[in-house]
């Protein structure tokens, strides 16, 4: 193949006018990767591993399955599998060409030899041995006659050769590429059937609490009158914010009113202390007047009943002064237990 049939990519479609599903991996890394050209000596061997073959009938049997994209790929690795053997034959050609020169200069360097002087018997073992390599290069000769004539590669067939040899390089690692990502899509491929799985697993579950929803929709649906009816009678009766307000203040100013008037609960217990002590202070003066009053009734009695007056204003007075006395000692037991219900 020359190098124009080489450069033939470059004819291929631009990646960017491509739509994604039309596009063809090896022409877009092609065309995206820009590396430096190497030029390789014609004497390497290239190696073709059955790993590669192994690789290559991998993707002829992967390319069964896939689209129209996956089918073009299939052409252009069928086209690399061509280029791969003409640069076969192309080594084989130079090889060939080479193993002929280092023969002939084997040739010329041993006619170029001085002539020794020799003894008959030398002579004629010379004589045999020549007719030995005569007999060896007529054989050469027909075998050479039988294989191909090759014409030894000079200047511009070098430059193909070795053209042909780089684009086979870059062709090697484009293929090593597309096996690499066809790996890659396998494995995104079964990440992605997982990923179904499990969205179905989540869309079933979503399915079920939908029903649930549904069947609550439908059970709230027939109360809606009802709750319709409330929402009025409840802006109806509720109150505004400005009358929450005005209500607000006049609590508080009731509030404040009462607290002013009740006492505190330390000026409360000096003043219960205070009642306390005054309540026993009278108690005391109800005793010494209850005594005094005794006294005096005695003292009274005794004239008056000589003089034979009248008693019903003695009696009287008497009984005054009995119901006086007992509602002071009722007034004191009820100030005693309140003390000491207190305490």
């Amino acid at each position: 193949m020359e190098v124009d049939e080489v450069k033939s990519l470059e004819g291929m479609p631009d990646c960017a006018k491509v739509r994604l599903n039309q596009m063809d991996t090896i022409t877009r890394t092609l065309r995206c990767v820009k590396s430096d050209l190497e030029i390789f000596d014609v004497d390497e061997e290239v190696s073709f591993s059955n790993a590669e073959e192994e690789e290559q009938m991998e993707l002829y049997e992967i390319s069964e399955d896939v689209t129209d994209d996956a089918e073009k790929a299939v052409k252009v690795v069928h086209d690399i599998d061509c280029l791969i053997r003409q640069i076969e034959l192309m080594q084989i050609t130079i090889k060939s060409r080479q193993f002929k020169e280092s023969s002939e200069k084997v040739s010329e360097k041993s006619e170029e030899h001085p002539i020794e002087t020799l003894t008959k018997a030398q002579i004629k073992c010379k004589e045999q041995e020549n007719e030995e390599n005569e007999r060896d290069s007529e054989t050469q000769v027909k075998s050479s006659i039988k294989q191909p004539k090759f014409i030894p590669l000079e200047g511009q067939e070098l430059l193909e050769a070795r053209s042909l040899r780089q684009a086979h390089h870059c062709i090697q690692l484009e293929i090593d590429k597309v096996i690499c990502r066809y790996q890659n899509f396998r494995e995104i491929i079964h990440e992605m059937r997982e990923q179904f799985r499990c969205m179905e697993l989540q869309l079933e579950d979503l399915i079920s609490k939908s029903r649930e929803q549904l069947a609550w929709t439908h059970e709230v649906a027939k109360e809606m009158k009802v709750c319709k009816e409330r929402h009025t009678y409840l802006l109806d009766v509720k109150m505004s914010k400005h009358e929450v307000l005005k209500t607000a203040k006049v609590h508080a100013a009731r509030f404040a009113k009462k607290n002013s008037a009740y006492l505190n609960k330390s000026r409360l217990r000096r003043e219960i202390f205070e009642f306390s002590e005054e309540v026993n202070d009278l108690v005391l003066f109800m005793g010494e007047l209850h005594q005094e009053l005794h006294r005096n009734m005695a003292l009274l009695e005794k004239p008056r009943m000589n003089k034979q007056e009248n008693p019903t204003e003695f009696i009287m007075s008497i009984a005054e002064s009995t119901s006086l006395s007992h509602k002071f000692a009722e007034s004191r037991i009820k100030l005693e237990v309140n003390e000491m219900t207190q305490n």
